[in-house]
């Protein structure tokens, strides 16, 4: 594990318990999950690191809103933590389909050849949750030379 993807992970993990301690200040009967991200695809071949381990959590504020926050290793290899908001309205039986706004560090900057840029992206979402368990299927827009793709995360529910 090389150090950047430590000190990402170790920021991750305090964005994480500081965002549960506020949560549990929120007067509202939420559902919680803790989730894991596994990997994902993306539809322009290339040397994308498409195994994609991480961490983070969902804990809704409102009926159809979740917080959700968390860290992984992103598809460039580098550490990502994210924080933001989903919305999903729309339900069947288990299923539900929405959109997330999410704040996201560790992808870089092409002018700067930084990581350490925060871009803020609208990421449809489609969700499985049984009584214990779940999947997220995240769809990653195209961004310019980028033809877009989707992410994979597994989730419990405590």
């Amino acid at each position: 594990m090389s150090p950047d993807f430590r000190a990402g992970f170790l920021t991750g993990i305090v964005v994480m318990i500081l965002a549960i301690v506020l949560i549990g200040f929120w007067p509202v009967k939420a559902e919680s999950f803790l989730v894991a991200s596994v990997g994902s695809y993306h539809f322009k071949r290339k040397d994308y690191c498409e195994v994609n381990p991480g961490v983070g959590f969902e804990h809704s504020i409102l009926k159809d809103t979740r917080l959700v926050a968390g860290t992984y290793q992103n598809s460039l290899c580098n550490p990502s933590n994210y924080i933001g908001l989903s919305w999903a309205p729309l339900r069947f039986e288990n299923w539900r389909l929405g959109v997330a706004a999410i704040a996201i560090t560790g992808y870089e900057d092409d002018k700067k050849k930084r990581a350490d840029k925060v871009i803020v992206v609208p990421l449809p979402t489609l969700s499985y949750e049984g009584r214990r368990w779940g999947a997220n299927l995240v769809v990653i827009p195209p961004y310019e030379d980028f033809r877009g793709g989707g992410g994979l995360q597994l989730k419990v529910r405590f």
